[in-house]
């Protein structure tokens, strides 16, 4: 099955970025693609850098969990 992700990385979800992933879902699942969405905004992550790029801060859970699916996935489509 062809496989689309599509990923909302704006903190407010009444913005275009949430809008324009809702509008994409229909037609994608129309045209037989399995979608699968991720919103960043429901991540549990920390997204200020604490020292800056001075020093090395280890990914939470939530973002090594997201970044495991995106590569074990095949995706023909991104959509960020």
């Amino acid at each position: 099955m062809k496989k689309i992700l599509l990923i909302d990385a704006h903190p407010d979800s009444e913005r275009l970025a949430g809008s324009l992933v809702e509008a994409n879902k229909p037609g994608a699942l129309q045209s037989g693609y399995d979608v699968t969405p991720i919103n960043i905004r429901d991540m549990d992550f920390n997204p200020n850098l604490k020292f800056g790029y001075n020093q090395r801060i280890d990914l939470e859970t939530d973002l090594l969990n997201a970044i495991d699916g995106i590569k074990k996935e095949n995706y023909e489509k991104l959509f960020i």
